[in-house]
């Protein structure tokens, strides 16, 4: 038990709240999926300020895809499930201390997903209206706001120049996301078209909750 208080008076140090310095962060469970982001912030006091850029390729280069899972989780348009798609993305984060740890966040960006002229097959018996084969071209355009709340973990707070760190959160999302599907020479819903358009607007809410490590280079004194 003493261990555990030691420990947690560690981890609970001021150390983010009261330096400036540089911050350098990754999430590393994204590279599960494939999916690779680096973040470059300022941190002023309490305060830091970052931008990131994320990328990932695409896994496949034709069809057809099978989406494991069923209800939400087996939808075609959930883009981090789709080989096809490579997607690249920025943003701006802000987040601002308020006791000793722990922070609340904003955070808005924009990322797109998409292929262009590839053979794509796709049947989903639950989702009638995404039953297709042909030429498929794809575009998805995302326009995003985050409000999160965490905690840093600081690891070997008092080295002098920086420390590696955790961050945890948690919050909710809202986002815009306007998909184009062209298909070309196919079968859309058993019906063959020489050219099919078709135009969605989404703006779903989402739970968001991870993980991201990183390093903290302190401001010499000067």
């Amino acid at each position: 038990m003493k261990f555990i208080k030691i420990t947690f008076l560690i981890f609970s140090m001021k150390i983010f709240s009261q330096t400036s310095g540089w911050e350098i962060t990754t999430k590393p469970i994204a590279y599960l999926i494939n999916h690779y982001e680096l973040s470059v912030g300022y941190q002023h006091k309490k305060s830091v300020f970052s931008v990131y850029g994320d990328y990932r390729p695409r896994l496949a280069t034709t069809g057809p895809v099978s989406v494991e899972g069923s209800g939400f989780l087996g939808f075609y348009d959930q883009p981090y499930s789709n080989p096809l798609y490579k997607s690249y993305g920025i943003g701006l984060r802000c987040k601002r201390y308020f006791y000793q740890a722990f922070y609340y966040g904003l955070e808005m960006y924009y990322r797109n997903w998409n292929f262009e002229k590839i053979y794509n097959e796709y049947s989903n018996v639950e989702s009638i209206r995404m039953n297709f084969d042909g030429v498929r071209s794809e575009n998805v355009n995302v326009f995003g706001s985050k409000l999160l709340i965490g905690y840093s973990l600081v690891l070997f707070p008092k080295w002098n120049n920086g420390s590696p760190f955790f961050d945890a959160y948690l919050g909710m999302g809202i986002r815009r996301r306007k998909i184009t599907y062209e298909t070309f020479k196919g079968t859309v819903q058993g019906q063959y078209y020489d050219y099919l358009r078709e135009l969605s607007v989404k703006t779903p809410f989402t739970p968001q909750f991870g993980i991201s490590v990183g390093m903290k280079i302190n401001r010499k004194k000067s």
